[in-house]
């Protein structure tokens, strides 16, 4: 296995409680090949070390805040806003790119980590927020045992991944939820409803991200957006409210026993 820039992986085996209600694990951080050995010791008592990659965005990370910034401000102090009155013990950012998300929640005082598939995305967050949490983890099977985290956060995560893995996403923040724990999404809504200059934008936006992320958003709205993805009994709506021109949903759900 080979060993790219200074990533942490998260290594557990299959009992034990670690930080967070890993499953007794171990962070390792890598700086150099040489590290491998040493992972691999860590490793030992299963024989496995559980690492994803995600390449994507690894020649967009670094102009991905200064495009988006002036969009999400408003959204990102929404999220802000609402994490606060739910007043949370332990919060988890599914997909946390670059960490600007997480820094405003942690500027505020709020217990957060982050998690995200994209390398590129990871070392742009731990510049952001040094000294905290920001992981390499698949948020469809996160290394968390269940009913972990009061609130679960999930940013421009769900239209960009593909349809089953944003379903695969959905079902797994619900299992690491606590019971009346709570899902925070930001994404796109029903793009017939907006004014046809801000959903020709949004195409081109979401176009220029690469052939991949686009098939996954225009997958995302075929299939019915997040209305589809929290039917079903696992959540139940709390409240809801639109941004950019009605473009931009923030809904915050509640876990319920179904969910799991």
């Amino acid at each position: 296995m080979s060993v790219i820039g200074s990533i942490e992986y998260a290594i557990w085996p299959n009992s034990g409680n670690g930080p967070w209600g890993w499953h007794g694990c171990a962070v390792v951080t890598c700086d150099t090949a040489k590290d491998n050995a040493r992972l691999a010791q860590a490793a030992a008592p299963t024989g496995k070390i559980q690492v994803w990659r995600m390449q994507d965005y690894r020649y967009t990370a670094s102009l991905y805040d200064f495009a988006l910034r002036p969009i999400l401000k408003n959204i990102r102090r929404d999220v802000v806003r609402i994490a606060l009155s739910l007043k949370p013990e332990r919060v988890v950012d599914v997909a946390c790119g670059t960490g600007e998300q997480l820094r405003r929640l942690r500027d505020h005082r709020i217990n957060a980590i982050g998690i995200d598939l994209s390398e590129a995305m990871l070392r742009r967050c731990r510049k952001a927020n040094p000294g905290s949490y920001c992981f390499l983890q698949d948020a469809t099977a996160a290394a968390f045992q269940s009913a972990s985290f009061d609130l679960a956060i999930a940013s421009f995560a769900l239209h960009e991944t593909g349809w089953q893995a944003a379903t695969g996403m959905v079902t797994e923040t619900g299992r690491i939820l606590k019971p009346g724990g709570h899902l925070l999404i930001v994404d796109y809504t029903d793009l017939l409803l907006t004014p046809h200059h801000v959903n020709c934008a949004i195409h081109i936006i979401e176009f220029m991200a690469g052939k991949r992320h686009y098939g996954s958003f225009r997958e995302f709205l075929r299939m019915g957006g997040l209305e589809a993805l929290t039917k079903g009994g696992r959540f139940r709506p709390i409240e809801s409210r639109s941004r950019a021109a009605q473009s931009i949903s923030v809904q915050l759900h509640q876990r319920t026993t179904m969910a799991v």
